[in-house]
Order: C-alpha cells, then structure tokens, then sequence
C-alpha cells in the first residue's frame, strides 16, 4: 500500500495557492516547499485518516508527519544517504543502533506506534519502491533538513524562556569574561547579566545550561553542512525573512563559538555550520553568500547580524564572505 512514487495530486486546489505565494514580492523558495508540503500532507490525510485505526485527530497526524519527515530528512543528510532499505524484521543496511526500525517498523504495538509510522508513510511525500524508502525529490529532502534546523533553534531558544533581544544581550556580555563557570559567573559577575536578584541570577544559569544542552542535542550540532549547499540556501531565506529566526540564529552562533562558555559540549561540528550558513556562496543568488543578498536587498537587521557573527571568526573567514561574486560575462575581456 506504500509502494508510491508520486501520487496523484490535486492540481485544481493546490497551483493556485501556489501562484498566490509566487506572486508576493521577493517570494523564497522556502515558502514555495513549505506550501508545496503542507498541501502534500493535508490533502493525504484528509484522503485516508479515516481509513486508520489511530485515535488522532487530522491535526495530529499532520503534526505527526512533520516530525517524522524532518527526523528521516535529517538522519538521512547525517549518514550521506538519499535512500534506505528496509524490510519488516530484517534491516539491510549496517546500522548498530537500528535507528530506521523508528521509522519503518510498522508492526510495533505499544501506543500503536507502528500504525502511526505506516500513517504518517502514507500522507508524507516518500516513495517506497519494494524495500527502498527515499523521498519524492531530493530538493524536498533538503527543504525539510532546514526546516528541521529551523525548528530546533527556536526550540531551544523558546525553552529558555528569555526574549530574543535579553538572551542575545546576556551571551554578549558573557563573552566577557568566557573563563568561568556560567553560574559563577552571573552571580559573582551581576553586570553580565544585568540583573540584580540572586534568584533571577540562577534562574538565567539554569536556563544557558539547558540552552547548551539543547543544542549539543540538535541538528546544528550533529549535520554536516559543508557539501549541503540547498540545505544552507533554505536556511538563509529563514533568516532574510524571520527577524525572530535571525535573532535566534545569532544567540546560539554567539554560544557555539565561545568554547570556553560552553565547556566543550558543544562539537566543532555546531560552530563550522554556523559559519557555512553565513559564507556559503550559491550559483541561485549570483555565486553571492547572504551578505551579498543582505546588502542588495537593503536588510540592515540580517547584515548586522552576520557580521556581528563573524566578528568572532578568524579574519580569514571574514575575508572570504565579502568576496565579491563574479557577474556573468566579467571575464569575457
């Protein structure tokens, strides 16, 4: 029943949302795929939620299937894979840890785990050919590994409770004197954190350590974006378009790049994709990075803060973002 390449899609419903989105002005690929997806799924389950025996709600399953795509998405980026092979009872491929029976083992029965999965297989865009799962489109893949960046940022920086602009404010002045141990140093140190009671004081320690460990645990912090130039693409239209995202985006650049702040916990991994993100060059913005798309779009608040970013990289690093692309036909003479 999952054996699907493409299904049919209703055309009639889902292009002129589609044209609607294309039409607004300067128009993301982001918000094309994330379109695109969400019709995908609505129009699925919509289809075949009352066929299954899952005590969900349409919203559910929806919600459901955007957890399960982002994982897949993002394990399949982290192995370098854009396929898997599973059969029912018999994994294919060389994998310890089984980490695929959390998304192709559709015969467990706790909490109707395995029906979920079959579900959420259903109304997602996953082809299966035999024993091969892989997404419909590798460009769908990608969307749904930036999203998956995206989603654990603001996760992990809406769990400290803090606003943006505080947070952002607090690891600045840390930045000071990243030496000592957070807790001492915004109790001993009251000016770096700007607030006065012992209990707020505490409070906001408990809260960096939480955000440290929230993201060793997330995506940025374990893909390696280096050769994933469209995954990087889909996040820059983040940040061109999301203030909050961009805001988020520097406060947990700001952590991965103080070592000392964060102890190690943090992989080299983190701060290296950070780095990508803000000098990856791409052919679709002119060979320009979002520097270059910053400043021709004129949004002061995305070029503020990468290179406020990059104040903290090496001057070689800093170098190479503000390259100038070359323009079509400039070496024609």
């Amino acid at each position: 029943e999952n054996d699907k390449a493409a299904p049919d899609f209703d055309h009639t419903k889902t292009l002129p949302i589609l044209l609607k989105v294309l039409k607004q002005q300067a128009t993301r690929r982001y918000s094309i795929y994330a379109v695109f997806t969400e019709q995908w799924v609505k129009r699925a389950v919509h289809g075949r939620s009352a066929t299954r025996s899952v005590p969900l709600s349409p919203d559910q399953v929806i919600s459901e299937a955007w957890s399960y795509m982002q994982r897949l998405a993002s394990l399949l980026v982290e192995k370098g894979l854009s396929k898997v092979q599973y059969d029912q009872g018999n994994l294919l491929v060389s994998n310890k840890d089984d980490e695929l029976r959390n998304f192709f083992d559709l015969t467990e029965q706790t909490n109707n785990l395995g029906e979920v999965r079959r579900l959420a297989l259903d109304v997602s865009p996953i082809a299966k050919e035999g024993s091969f799962y892989s997404f419909i489109h590798k460009s769908i893949l990608e969307f749904l590994v930036a999203k998956q960046v995206h989603d654990d940022i603001m996760t992990s920086i809406h769990r400290t409770r803090l606003s943006p602009s505080n947070l952002l404010d607090i690891l600045k002045r840390l930045q000071e004197s990243p030496h000592q141990d957070i807790v001492v140093l915004l109790t001993e140190v009251p000016h770096l954190s700007g607030l006065k009671k012992a209990s707020d004081q505490r409070r906001v320690a408990k809260a960096l350590m939480a955000l440290i460990a929230d993201v060793r645990d997330s995506s940025i912090n374990k893909i390696d974006l280096d050769e994933e130039e469209a995954v990087c693409d889909f996040v820059i239209d983040c940040l061109l378009d999301d203030v909050e995202f961009c805001s988020s985006f520097v406060s947990v650049a700001l952590l991965c790049g103080a070592k000392l702040l964060h102890g190690g916990a943090l992989s080299a991994l983190a701060w290296d994709n950070i780095i990508v993100i803000c000098t990856a060059t791409n052919a679709k913005r002119d060979g320009g990075s979002i520097l270059h798309v910053a400043a021709k779009e004129d949004n002061k608040y995305v070029l503020d803060a990468v290179c406020g970013i990059l104040d903290c990289a090496p001057e070689k690093v800093r170098l190479q973002a503000l390259e100038v692309p070359l323009q079509s036909g400039e070496w024609d003479d």
